[in-house]
């Protein structure tokens, strides 16, 4: 009989046997010395993954309340109403010389700081000079471009689950 498996941890930035991850601490469970051949082999294929992933004790899945896909689309609707601005993309400082000649700040070594916003449209990549006065609202646009991603992500969950629901609620109706 099997107690439980022993995990193989990767050592790259990954905390390992008996470092916290934040909850508590890695440990690693051991086999029961009396496994039989059987057994071992068929724990090969799940001894042979190299992830480690930390579960905060407690923590379920809980199956989502019945939504119609109509509750769902106004739910995004209202949850989007506030984002704005939003943008894409990264920003980046850049320290880079100037063409002058004699220049103190390049000569120096400092260069001349500048923020520059690169994103993609389309499958076209771009890149536009952000003024150093502006860099706090775009910032601002950009975490408001990762709450609409994650929105959507979460809206495309939901609205799956109740189209599947409605199918299944549609499918007793019809018997």
């Amino acid at each position: 009989m099997i107690l439980a498996p022993t995990v193989r941890i990767k050592r790259q930035g990954i905390p390992s046997r008996g470092h916290t991850c934040g909850f508590g601490i890695i440990r690693r469970p051991r086999l029961q010395r009396a496994a039989s051949g059987l057994e071992t082999n068929l724990l090969k294929p799940v001894l042979g993954r190299d992830k480690v992933v930390c579960v905060k004790p407690g923590t379920r899945t809980r199956k989502a309340k019945t939504e119609d896909p109509a509750a769902v689309g106004a739910w995004f609707g209202k949850a989007i109403e506030t984002i704005w601005p939003v943008a894409d993309g990264s920003l980046s400082l850049r320290k880079s010389p100037c063409v002058r000649a004699n220049c103190p700040a390049c000569a120096a070594g400092e260069g001349h700081r500048s923020y520059v916003l690169y994103g993609r449209t389309g499958k076209k990549r771009f890149s536009i000079y952000v003024p150093e006065d502006l860099v706090p609202e775009v910032r601002a646009a950009m975490e408001n471009g990762r709450r609409l991603k994650e929105l959507i992500g979460e809206a495309g969950l939901r609205y799956t689950q109740a189209l599947k629901e409605e199918r299944k609620r549609q499918a007793r109706n019809a018997e």
